[in-house]
């Protein structure tokens, strides 16, 4: 769904995620218990409809900020936002989420338990640009362009194609990557890997030259990057 320019200003200022993704961040800010585990030691996420597990290396990279004096200073001023946030929070009017009722209904009630009812989901909705070529562009140069997309679209099988891509808050390890790309070169199908820049990606950049990834599954595999 598109918005009025005038709405979507205001949203992009406002606007959260999910309220999935809200609450368990704003839950593992209040408890901190990630602070209390080893890398790769399981924990549930608190205060979440379902029991969810992870380990302290899945988490998005605002919880893993390393222990540099760059990530020292930035979760100092992480924790200042999140305090800022969570003490004024009384004099907001309401928070816009681009989410709807049906996609996680228990995540919203719980999330509105949270913040006394001020939440409102308003989406789905997308930016309102409806310049094709600009959004056929966005993020970095592909590596075809978009008739070539859509030729090699047009050429596969009607749901054949696996698309691969995990969206703008999480970060794959290098390790992690590797393994995601060597199993869907192993798995016979044609797929899309959206490729992400950020934290390691020149590690990954360096092994893809170095192993002629893309060169092995050319006319099979395309690898799109910085989409998201």
């Amino acid at each position: 769904m598109g918005l009025p320019c005038q709405l979507e200003k205001y949203i992009k200022k406002q606007n959260k995620i999910s309220c999935f993704t809200q609450l368990a961040a704003d839950n593992l800010w209040l408890s901190k218990i990630h602070e209390k585990v080893a890398e790769s030691e399981s924990f549930a996420l608190p205060g979440l409809p379902d029991n969810i597990v992870m380990t302290k290396t899945q988490l998005p990279g605002l919880f893993n900020l390393g222990n540099s004096e760059k990530a020292k200073e930035m979760k100092i001023s992480t924790e200042h936002i999140r305090e800022l946030e969570f003490g004024a929070y009384g004099l907001r009017p309401s928070v816009l989420i681009n989410s709807f009722e049906e996609l996680e209904t228990r995540y919203i009630n719980e999330y509105k338990k949270q913040k006394q009812g001020r939440v409102w989901c308003i989406g789905p909705f997308s930016q309102y640009n409806k310049n094709d070529l600009d959004k056929a562009q966005r993020g970095s140069k592909a590596p075809i362009n978009e008739h070539g997309y859509m030729e090699w679209l047009d050429s596969q099988h009607p749901g054949s194609i696996i698309y691969v891509c995990l969206g703008s808050l999480r970060r794959q390890t290098p390790p992690q990557f590797i393994e995601l790309t060597l199993g869907l070169e192993d798995s016979g199908f044609p797929f899309i890997l959206v490729v992400k820049g950020g934290a390691g990606a020149e590690k990954i950049e360096k092994w893809l030259a170095e192993d002629s990834f893309e060169k092995r599954v050319k006319g099979r595999g395309v690898l799109v990057r910085a989409v998201v």
